[in-house]
């Protein structure tokens, strides 16, 4: 199944003492990441990743990017705030991320056919194999960190799922997992081609979340209603203030009509804030006007 969606997903873990932050992050293949340094940020970064255990460092930026590992496509940069940008994204990127051995981000890249799917603990969550499988009872696995565990079975380390919770449709060539724990997430394939990759919050996590969302979101909402209010009030003051000039603009005449006129077919205008003084000139027909203003002398 082909997904065009970016996602990214982040949540907080709480330890047995005190809230510890765990930044994860999701991309699918081909997308542009940035992974920010934590602070504080020295003049000079090492990024570096881990990945099943091996630790290797990837560049080193201060005046400059040095890179430690051979990048021929050049994916690999450092940004002015010296966070660490990769173009193109590859599933080989998923790992640990370091900034001077600080943990970052743990960055997952998934294959663009597969589904993001995120789940509380103890939810039900179905997946669907890809249209283009054949086999009416597919086999499932799941990969974790790099490493192949069979749904049903032994995996690449040895170790085996509870497969109570775990129920194949053949009909409908899918996997539906009952009551997922948090140990449940990775990305999963059918017959060795992406179906989705699952991330499941547990219970301590899905109640800060949602703590936080109905603290902040109704936060937001306010500040929304006010910010809002103000603005129309700040609209609706100038435009008060213009109608006020204009108002004063048409209840005074800017040409008032001169009595006296010599000839009735000629009429004589003035100014209505008239200046001081006025210079009488006489055309070639003897016409009459009042200039605006006083031409100075040169």
């Amino acid at each position: 199944m082909k997904v065009t969606v970016y996602s990214c997903w982040f949540f907080l873990v709480l330890g047995s003492n005190a809230a510890a932050e765990i930044i994860q992050k999701v991309f699918e293949e081909k997308q542009q990441i940035s992974l920010p340094c934590p602070p504080p940020v020295d003049a000079k970064v090492t990024w570096s990743r881990e990945t099943n255990g091996h630790k290797e460092d990837i560049l080193t930026a201060h005046d400059g990017d040095k890179k430690h590992i051979n990048d021929p496509d050049k994916r690999f940069s450092s940004l002015g705030d010296k966070s660490l940008y990769i173009s193109r994204a590859a599933v080989s990127d998923s790992g640990t991320y370091f900034c001077n051995n600080k943990k970052a981000v743990e960055l997952t890249v998934i294959p663009s056919a597969a589904v993001i799917l995120n789940a509380t603990q103890r939810a039900v969550v179905t997946l669907k194999c890809s249209p283009d499988v054949g086999r009416s009872d597919p086999a499932w696995t799941r990969e974790v960190k790099g490493k192949t565990k069979s749904v049903f079975g032994q995996g690449q380390d040895g170790q085996t799922e509870d497969h109570s919770r775990f129920v194949v449709s053949p009909v409908n060539q899918t996997l539906t997992i009952t009551r997922v724990q948090p140990e449940d997430s990775g990305l999963y394939f059918c017959e060795e081609k992406p179906a989705a990759y699952v991330i499941v919050m547990d219970a301590a996590s899905a109640q800060q979340f949602l703590w936080l969302l109905g603290v902040f979101l109704p936060l937001l909402l306010i500040l929304t209603v006010l910010f809002l209010t103000w603005r129309h009030t700040i609209k609706r003051r100038g435009g008060e203030q213009r109608d006020t000039v204009y108002a004063e603009i048409a209840d005074r005449p800017m040409f008032e009509l001169q009595q006296g006129s010599s000839q009735p077919d000629e009429h004589i205008y003035s100014n209505v804030n008239k200046p001081c003084h006025h210079r009488k000139t006489e055309d070639v027909d003897g016409s009459t006007y009042y200039l605006l203003e006083t031409p100075t002398a040169p």
